[in-house]
């Protein structure tokens, strides 16, 4: 087995219209590929699915696309479509698009093997505003800058899970260390204030993506940012698959999700 590399393109972005890649370290063998599946079901878009096969860590050749899948998302209201391909691997429903409080579920088949997951779609409350405070910079934590500030309420007696996407003056800030999930736990003392650390200068125009998302794909996105954070040095944890939500040995995650967005001008 050798160690290679999985290129997922727009897997935190959710349906806009920049692309992103991130990198996932996994264990590739050269006669036995995996199939990667990165599909998303929002409250914004109609559902997509991408396909392709693991490459080998030598191969410099961009990772293969799947064109001859049947891919089928249905839900839990008796809606079901089956995909059309639009371009190389790439998948997208005509009729599904994601509501709050149902569950989706997704089916691939390829080669004679079919891959499934099932996921509800967890709401979402309204992003009450984005403010933003000057720091002349001096501190452990903020250099020179203004540092946006959201607000919004996380639902009390249940269990959340968020994703936050952010652009600085319309580009993806999409960094390895840009990749932010939490659960509302940790949020619950900052839910009133919650600041972000990047700053900016007069005239920036800040936007926010924020996402619920479920506890698979908040463990999947946690294990995923742990993979391209780490440094590889002695101290570090070895390689490991993030762990996905799809089933018979599939790599990636069925995404469903609500999303709300805002954003302000530094004046």
């Amino acid at each position: 087995m050798r160690k290679g590399i999985v290129y997922f393109l727009n897997l935190v972005l959710l349906l806009t219209s920049t692309a992103c890649e991130k990198v996932l370290d996994v264990d590739l063998n050269e006669t036995d590929p995996k199939i990667v599946i990165e599909a998303v079901v929002t409250n914004t878009d109609y559902a997509w699915v991408k396909l392709s096969w693991t490459t080998n860590y030598y191969d410099t050749a961009l990772p293969e696309k799947i064109n001859n899948a049947i891919v089928v998302v249905s839900d839990n209201e008796g809606n079901m479509d089956t995909l059309d391909l639009l371009d190389k691997g790439f998948y997208k429903s005509s009729r599904i698009k994601g509501v709050e409080g149902r569950i989706y579920f997704l089916t691939v088949q390829v080669d004679g093997k079919e891959y499934k997951s099932q996921s509800l779609l967890p709401g979402l409350a309204p992003i009450d505003s984005l403010s933003y405070q000057y720091y002349p910079g001096g501190d452990l934590l903020h250099e020179e800058g203004y540092y946006p500030t959201i607000y919004f309420k996380d639902p009390k007696n249940s269990e959340d899970y968020y994703m936050l996407v952010y652009y600085k003056n319309n580009k993806l800030l999409n960094k390895p260390t840009d990749l932010q999930v939490t659960d509302d736990k940790n949020l619950q003392e900052l839910i009133a204030g919650y600041e972000v650390f990047y700053p900016l200068q007069l005239k920036d125009t800040f936007k926010l993506q924020l996402n619920s998302i479920t506890k698979e794909a908040f463990i999947f996105y946690r294990d995923l940012s742990s993979q391209l954070n780490n440094d590889g040095g002695l101290t570090s944890s070895p390689p490991a698959n993030a762990q996905g939500n799809i089933s018979n040995g599939a790599l990636g995650c069925f995404q469903v999700s609500s999303l709300k967005m805002d954003s302000l001008i530094i004046k």
